[in-house]
């Protein structure tokens, strides 16, 4: 029989960036239910903002605060807050 492959080494953990530092102030920072703040929509399309930006600041922000890519205690509470503004924002009568 052949041998088994052996396992790849265990990846160093990641730097968290300055960049995840501020989502997460941010994500912290918000007040609750405040989808434009927590997925980091800009003010002026904050009012009425469309599935299209809603859709792409929620992917912006979830790949930020990603446990897998985000070395921070808070990532896996983060991405559930992100995800559960993304579907505030999706389905109140504005979009």
């Amino acid at each position: 029989p052949a041998a088994a492959p052996a396992a790849a080494p265990a990846a160093a953990p990641r730097e968290t960036t300055d960049e995840q530092r501020a989502a997460i102030r941010r994500i912290l920072g918000a007040s609750e239910h405040d989808h434009a703040q927590v997925l980091d929509i800009s003010a002026a399309a904050a009012g009425a903002p469309t599935a299209a930006v809603v859709k792409k600041a929620y992917r912006k922000q979830s790949l930020l605060v990603h446990p897998d890519k985000c070395n921070e205690p808070e990532a896996g509470w983060m991405v559930k807050t992100t995800h559960s503004e993304r579907n505030r924002a999706t389905t109140s009568p504005q979009v």
